[in-house]
C-alpha cells in the first residue's frame, strides 16, 4: 500500500492554496498565483482560468484547508466528498481515470469541488463521458458548492466542460439529491446556460426524520402483529444471557470496535460472497482510515447489541451537519431466529428520537431494501442528470434520448397488448 496522504485541516489555508495553484500554473505555463486574494481561502488566480484539475492525491493535498472550509459552507453538505473522506478513497482505490476539479471564483476563493471519473460508452453509444465519481462506499455524489455562489461555480464548470481535456461529450451528475438546494440550482443554471440535459434516472431511498415519540413512530412503521413478534424475539434473546446495547463514546478506544465490526461482517454472508470490507485489504484500509478520521471529528456513530459481552449485531453511521448516513450494519447469523439486526435497528431508531441535533438519517439503501423500507418511513428522492458538454455530438445524443425512450415505451406497450 502506498504511504497515506496526510489530510491535515490546520494551518494557513491561504498560503497552502497559493502553493498548489503555483504548482498547477507551472505545469500549464500560466502566470503564478499571488497573495492578493480578498478572502482567507483566496488565491491569485486569473478568472480566465477558474478550474484546476488535480490528477493525484498529492497534487490536491495543499488545497485541503480551503477544501474543508468550502465543505463547511457548502449549499448542501456531503461528507463523502470532504477531503478527510475522499482523499483516502482516492488513494486506496487507485484509478487513472479519477480526477478532482477545483473551481475558483472571481475573488479567487475556492467555490466548488467536483470529483470526476472518465469513461467510455453511454447506453451502448460509443462516446466519451465524464461523471461525478462514485466509488464503492460513496452513496452520495452531490458536489460541494459554496452557498450563494452556485451559479458562478456551475457557469465556470460548464465553461471548462465544453473544452474538457478528456474529450467527453456527455457529463453525468450521478446520485445527487433531487430535493436539495443544489439540484434546484443545477436546473436553473442549465436553463440559463441553455445546456441540454436529460434526467437519466430518478428513484427514492428510505430515510428517517425523527420527530415526536419513538413508539408512535414504530406504530406507524410496523403492524401490531410484527411489533409483538419482535418483542417476543427480544424476550427470548434476553433469556440467552445478559443482553445490552452500547454506543461508542468519545473516550473509547476505536480499534476494538472496528475489529469487532469487521469480524462480525466477515463471518456472515458477505464474507462468504467475498463482499465484506475485510475481504479486501484496500477496503479495510479505507474503512479504518475514514472511520478513524470521523471519530476524531466527532462524526462517527457506532452501536453494538451484545450478548454476555459478545457483539451479535453492530451498526456504523457517519454524521453530517444536522443529519447522518447509515453506512454499515452486520449481525451474527447464528442468532438469526431472534432478528438481532432488526433489534439493533429498533434501538437505533429510538435513540435517534432522543438526539435533536440529528434531524435526518439517510439509509443509503437500495430501493426496496427488505429492512429499511419497512422501518424507515420517509423517503429521499435521488436523481441522475445527463447533460451535454456543449458539443454537437453531446447535444445530438441528449436531444434524441427522450424521443428514443418514448418510442421504446410505446413499443413495449404494444408488445404487452399483443400478448
Amino acid at each position: 500500500m502506498a504511504s497515506p496522504v496526510l489530510v491535515s485541516i490546520t494551518g494557513n489555508a491561504y498560503a497552502e492554496t497559493v502553493t498548489v495553484v503555483n504548482r498547477f500554473s507551472s505545469m500549464s505555463g500560466s502566470p503564478p498565483a499571488t497573495n492578493s486574494g480578498s478572502h482567507p481561502g483566496s488565491v491569485g488566480l486569473p478568472y480566465t482560468e477558474p478550474v484546476l484539475v488535480a490528477d493525484s492525491c498529492e497534487q490536491a493535498q495543499p488545497l485541503v484547508n480551503a477544501w474543508q472550509e468550502l465543505a463547511a459552507n457548502a449549499v448542501e453538505p456531503n461528507i463523502f466528498y470532504e477531503p478527510w473522506s475522499l482523499l483516502p478513497a482516492w488513494q486506496e482505490f487507485p484509478n487513472h481515470r479519477v480526477r478532482v476539479a477545483f473551481v475558483f471564483g472571481h475573488d479567487r476563493r475556492l467555490i466548488a469541488v467536483f470529483p470526476l471519473i472518465s469513461g467510455r460508452g453511454y447506453r451502448q453509444i460509443p462516446v466519451t463521458t465524464l461523471s461525478l465519481w462514485r466509488h464503492l462506499h460513496c452513496p452520495l455524489c452531490t458536489p460541494l458548492v459554496l452557498a450563494g455562489r452556485e451559479y458562478e461555480a456551475l457557469t465556470a464548470f460548464f465553461g471548462w466542460m465544453r473544452s474538457n481535456p478528456f474529450g467527453a461529450s456527455l457529463f453525468l451528475f450521478d446520485h445527487i439529491t433531487a430535493d436539495g438546494p443544489f439540484s434546484g440550482q443545477l436546473d436553473r443554471a442549465l436553463v440559463t446556460a441553455r445546456r441540454r440535459s436529460y434526467e437519466h434516472e430518478r428513484w427514492e431511498r428510505a430515510m428517517i426524520r425523527p420527530a415526536g415519540d419513538p413508539e408512535q413512530y414504530l406504530e406507524r412503521a410496523l403492524a401490531s402483529k410484527r411489533r409483538r413478534e419482535l418483542r417476543r424475539q427480544s424476550n427470548r434473546l434476553s433469556e440467552q444471557g445478559d443482553l445490552t446495547c452500547v454506543e461508542l463514546t468519545p473516550g473509547d478506544h476505536l480499534t476494538p470496535w472496528l475489529d469487532d465490526f469487521l469480524a462480525l461482517e466477515q463471518a456472515g454472508w458477505k464474507g462468504r460472497d467475498g463482499t465484506a470490507i475485510a475481504s479486501r485489504d484496500t477496503e479495510r484500509h479505507y474503512f479504518e482510515r475514514v472511520a478513524g478520521a470521523a471519530f476524531e471529528r466527532g462524526q462517527l456513530m457506532m452501536l453494538a447489541l451484545k450478548l454476555d459481552g459478545r457483539p451479535i449485531a453492530m451498526k456504523c453511521n457517519f454524521l453530517d451537519r444536522d443529519g447522518g448516513y447509515a453506512a454499515k450494519i452486520a449481525y451474527d447469523e447464528s442468532f438469526a431466529s431472534y432478528s438481532p439486526g432488526v433489534q439493533l435497528e429498533l434501538h437505533h431508531l429510538r435513540l435517534l428520537h432522543t438526539r435533536p441535533h440529528i434531524r435526518w438519517m439517510d439509509s443509503c439503501a437500495v430501493p426496496n431494501h427488505f429492512m429499511k423500507e419497512r422501518l424507515w418511513t420517509e423517503r429521499r428522492p435521488m436523481r441522475t442528470v445527463l447533460i451535454s458538454t456543449g458539443g454537437l455530438l453531446g447535444n445530438t445524443i441528449v436531444s434524441a434520448l427522450p424521443l428514443a425512450e418514448g418510442a421504446w415505451r410505446r413499443l413495449k406497450r404494444a408488445q404487452a397488448a399483443s400478448d
